[in-house]
């Protein structure tokens, strides 16, 4: 897509559990290289998408799909240790 040159200002973050309603949008500054998805489930499927917008508008979005961990049965080792 022609972004006309122009400086990406910044971007934003949707993501939602397949079976839930959407979490509120992210806004991230354009040198943001990485996004903390926070209060996710164990074990469930998750869609995010990522746009990014200029003075030209919005980018096309880019979509992801994947699933947390099943939540542990046993308490790793390293915690143990803190107790």
């Amino acid at each position: 897509q022609d972004d006309g040159g122009s400086p990406i200002r910044h971007y934003l973050v949707r993501y939602r559990a397949l079976s839930s309603e959407w979490k509120p949008e992210i806004r991230l500054p354009s040198g943001s290289d990485h996004v903390m998805l926070k209060s996710l489930d164990w074990n469930a499927e998750y869609e995010v998408y990522v746009v990014a917008e200029n003075q030209q508008g919005k980018s096309k979005a880019a979509h992801f799909v994947f699933r947390t961990s099943a939540q542990p049965t046993a308490i790793p080792v390293t915690l143990l240790l803190l107790c």
